[in-house]
């Protein structure tokens, strides 16, 4: 498979179910990796919406059709601009007197599987902490990550 960075100006969105909203913001947990079983996924996924054209509209409604997930009906997609979330995090992590972390957007696809169809906007974070090593460094970046959020779409039209 084919890893191709998303440009600094292009938009990603992550999937946030109800119990990762708080009023109108993201709980930072929605941008940490989530274990499973004895393993931690390597990457926080997202879609890339510049895949769909420029139209936010069609974009969402692309998405929609298209996530390999089903979406429950107070979820919301976090709008992330990859170039502003990454500066954001690292920034916050340098004044802090974290270590700098290797953050990056990159595109990665999703085949048809089980009822659901391609996904070419499939796309992940990576570089972010492992939880299972480092359980407040990766709720802290997520909380930067979810402090840079652009705006919130609901996840069924």
């Amino acid at each position: 498979m084919t890893v191709t960075p998303i440009p600094a100006t292009d938009h990603v969105v992550r999937y946030v179910g109800w119990s990762l909203l708080l009023n109108s913001r993201v709980d930072g947990n929605a941008f940490v990796r989530r274990r499973k079983a004895r393993t931690t996924e390597p990457t926080v996924s997202v879609n890339w919406l510049e895949v769909f054209g420029r139209d936010r509209t069609r974009q969402l409604a692309e998405v929609r059709r298209c996530i390999h997930l089903q979406r429950g009906a107070q979820a919301k997609f976090a709008l992330l601009q990859t170039g502003t979330s990454r500066r954001h995090v690292a920034r916050s992590l340098r004044e802090d007197g974290y270590p700098e972390l290797q953050m990056g957007f990159v595109h990665a696809p999703r085949k048809k599987k089980d009822n659901y169809p391609e996904d070419p906007s499939h796309a992940g974070i990576t570089g972010l902490p492992d939880p299972g090593a480092d359980p407040e460094h990766a709720e802290y970046v997520g909380d930067l990550i979810a402090q840079s959020t652009l705006a919130l779409y609901p996840a069924r039209a």
